[in-house]
């Protein structure tokens, strides 16, 4: 993110933000991972419980990809929509946009699950949708159900829900 000077006769400000991710060689970025994280922290303590990183990142770029390296967090800025977490009684649900590091166009989302408790991956879901939106949790009969808005920009606005296993 940065600030730039804008195209003529678009803005009366003499700087807009934009989003653009800065790479380096080769397309891959300058620092070292993690690039995007979730920590989670003991609210009584201040202690770091876990800590992880938040998308794939470049792990299978063909300059990196031999290596067979651990998600990365995810290096572009929009990579992680405006929806933030879900906290359950036992899980963090989040998700990111499918666009990456290597697939710049791609489309959709990754729905992520993660153990409340030690950060450990538990489900990933790919939707064809762009997500946004804070997720939702409710309850009918038992059962919990996680909802998030999905569509925008040239897709339909749909709500998106997924049943949580027994």
């Amino acid at each position: 993110m940065g600030l730039v000077a804008p195209p003529e006769g678009t803005s009366d400000w003499p700087y807009t933000i934009t989003m653009d991710t800065k790479i380096g060689p080769f397309g891959l970025p300058l620092l070292k991972p993690p690039y995007r994280r979730i920590t989670a922290i003991d609210l009584n303590t201040g202690e770091h419980v876990w800590q992880i990183p938040f998308g794939k990142g470049p792990a299978d770029h063909p300059m990196l990809e031999h290596l067979d390296l651990p998600p990365l967090g995810s290096v572009f800025n929009d990579v992680v929509a405006e929806g933030g977490v879900l906290i359950t009684k036992s899980l963090l649900i989040s998700y990111l946009a499918q666009r990456d590091e290597i697939d710049p166009e791609a489309h959709g989302s990754i729905l992520v699950a993660h153990d409340k408790m030690t950060g450990e991956l538990l489900s990933e879901v790919l939707v064809d949708q762009r997500l946004h939106g804070p997720p939702m949790s409710y309850q009918v009969n038992d059962k919990q159900y996680i909802a998030v808005a999905g569509g925008g920009r040239d897709d339909d606005n749909e709500l998106l829900v997924f049943a949580l296993p027994d």
